[in-house]
């Protein structure tokens, strides 16, 4: 009969991060992804990091302020793209997940995320009852379910929940390292069934926001950047063409690149006689005083007509990300008496993860020095874990009872982590025993 729908049975798998949300529209028949779309969650109007939600969110009226940002400005938006997409109506859906962070967790659903920022960093909730989408204000079906990841700690959230249950980790043999790069560094390890957690504060850089001309791992954007023994450089392009921007893979290849050339010191400077011979020098003086510019595209080699360009401040930015990373690595390691030789397997998790080189990675010293074969990709494991818990209702269990089973690690509470850190803001470390494998040389100039 016309508009019956009762063959319309869509669901819907959310991952909400600090600085991108991404959402898949799945076909609960066929089990299929039917449509994906992301964008920036629109909190970041008011805030960029989880700390500075956490402040922010310090009263009642602010607190719906950011639920409202994400809810409206971001998820409802999300939901009105997947359904032009796959030609479905809202009302189709009748289930979402959502996974993120336990600030993200707690801010989508309504609740203060203040004592998250305060000893001893506990969520007021660990686990979500399900919701119903109205009650919410989540534009899918009215009665439709809405079940949210379980947040396992203050700063080890239902996202986590997710990668730890995709990967297997608590079944996993011998040492393994998971993490979960965004714009916080979570970091798990597992060792015979033992969990031993942490988070670290790398920002918003990795996913293209705050720096010149950065941003998300989309059409336009600048993935792969490789430099040749001629000082050419070349460019490739999330869907071809012309490029809009620089992801994050993108900023990584480009530093990691410009210093195996020599373009970059190790404190992420460049040599201003080097890129001048290569004619990449770029004045941007009436756009930022004191920063010098490496030229990626030209004006009229670009989508929106303006110049792409790198500043010695972005190179700053991406530093401090992944020396706060690799100094979390480090320090929760070191807590179970282990170091990254230790490794066996090694998780890589969160959607930049998918564009990432690993060579690139290691040479910029994001990464430890392993051998290739013990990395292993995962890709955006908070956002499979909600579509895996879509299909199956035994996931969502399963993540819950992982609430209380990791040893949580303050790294603020670390003495040595303010030090590893400051070693790891150089390419790749101030201390060369942490890369063998690299020489620090720069790379000759051929004529």
């Amino acid at each position: 009969a016309a508009g019956d729908r009762t063959d319309r049975h869509f669901g819907l798998a959310v991952d909400i991060g600090t600085t991108t949300v991404v959402a898949i529209l799945v076909d609960l028949r066929t089990r299929n992804e039917v449509a994906k779309a992301s964008m920036y969650n629109q909190q970041i109007r008011r805030a960029d990091d989880v700390a500075a939600r956490i402040s922010y969110g310090n009263s009642d009226e602010r607190v719906g302020e950011l639920q409202a940002l994400v809810m409206e400005e971001t998820l409802n938006r999300l939901v009105g793209k997947v359904c032009e997409k796959a030609g479905v109506e809202p009302r189709d859906i009748v289930h979402a997940v959502l996974a993120g962070n336990t600030v993200m967790s707690h801010l989508v659903t309504g609740l203060s995320p203040e004592s998250i920022g305060r000893l001893p960093f506990q969520p007021l909730v660990h686990v979500y009852e399900p919701r119903r989408a109205d009650a919410m204000g989540l534009g899918i079906l009215a009665g439709g379910s809405v079940d949210i990841m379980p947040s396992i700690a203050g700063y080890i959230g239902g996202d986590i929940a997710a990668d730890i249950h995709v990967t297997g980790l608590v079944e996993s043999h011998g040492a393994t390292l998971m993490v979960d790069i965004g714009t916080n560094g979570e970091i798990v390890f597992s060792e015979g069934g033992m969990l031993s957690a942490c988070a670290t504060a790398a920002g918003p850089a990795f996913e293209g926001y705050g720096t010149s001309n950065g941003c998300r791992a989309a059409d336009g954007a600048v993935e792969v950047v490789e430099i040749d023994e001629r000082d050419q450089l070349s460019l490739t392009v999330i869907g071809g063409g012309r490029p809009s921007g620089i992801c994050g893979s993108g900023m990584i290849d480009f530093i990691a690149e410009g210093f195996r050339r020599g373009w970059i010191n190790a404190m992420g400077r460049y040599d201003v006689e080097r890129l001048a011979s290569a004619g990449r020098l770029f004045d941007h003086s009436e756009l930022c005083r004191n920063s010098r510019a490496c030229l990626l595209a030209e004006a009229d080699a670009t989508r929106h007509g303006r110049p792409l360009f790198v500043t010695e401040s972005d190179i700053a930015q991406i530093l401090k990300a992944k020396a706060a990373v690799y100094a979390g690595m480090k320090t929760l390691l070191d807590s179970r008496g282990r170091t990254f030789a230790d490794i066996r397997r090694f998780c890589l998790a969160g959607g930049f993860a998918r564009h990432i080189r690993l060579e690139s990675a290691i040479r910029l010293g994001l990464l430890p020095d392993l051998p290739p074969e013990r990395f292993e990709i995962i890709g955006n494991g908070s956002l499979a874990g909600a579509y895996q818990a879509l299909l199956d209702q035994r996931v969502l269990p399963a993540c819950e009872a992982l609430v209380g089973t990791p040893d949580i690690v303050e790294l603020n509470l670390v003495p040595s982590f303010e030090g590893w850190w400051i070693d790891a803001l150089a390419i790749p470390n101030m201390d060369p025993d942490e890369f063998p494998s690299l020489s620090a040389a720069p790379a000759p100039i051929n004529p």
